[in-house]
């Protein structure tokens, strides 16, 4: 398997596998003071789609989609489910672009927004570095938020 096929392939797990974690909140088994942690997780992998999305020129015109996750850290109104949803088409939406890049076009520079100058390549592999990261602390949360019956911490 080539490192291309690796990258998207980890690229392409990451949603269907944070939406699974995250299921738990749509049936009301985690505590409420973990729910603005998660969504402000979420709302971080969305920011970094976007971020991802707008160096290699998802938008044609050259804009980048105005999003900051600072903007949106106390809006934790939006369901669960819906940043999901948001997440998993951002990064199907980065998925196609990816794909239709030439093996050469994945060495090509970019210059992310928050980031130094580099390949394609390599800031796919940042952003599954981040994508797994981010799980990670999700993985945490919710770990430390599931309730037994009887409201205690379960183990």
């Amino acid at each position: 398997m080539t490192k291309r096929a690796m990258l998207l392939e980890a690229l392409a797990s990451t949603p269907a596998d944070v939406c699974r974690l995250l299921r738990p909140l749509a049936a009301g088994q985690l505590g409420a003071p973990s729910d603005r942690a998660l969504a402000e997780i979420m709302l971080r992998l969305i920011q970094t789609e976007i971020d991802f999305q707008t160096a290699i020129g998802v938008n044609a015109d050259g804009s980048a989609r105005v999003f900051t996750v600072e903007a949106l850290v106390g809006q934790v109104t939006v369901p669960m489910t819906a940043l999901c949803e948001q997440f998993r088409l951002d990064r199907d939406r980065t998925l196609v672009l990816l794909d239709r890049l030439t093996p050469a076009e994945w060495q090509r520079k970019v210059h992310p927004l928050r980031s130094t100058a580099t390949t394609v390549r390599l800031y796919a592999q940042k952003l599954v570095e981040s994508d797994i990261k981010l799980t990670s602390r999700l993985v945490e949360l919710v770990q430390a938020s599931r309730r037994a019956p009887d409201g205690e911490q379960a183990p």
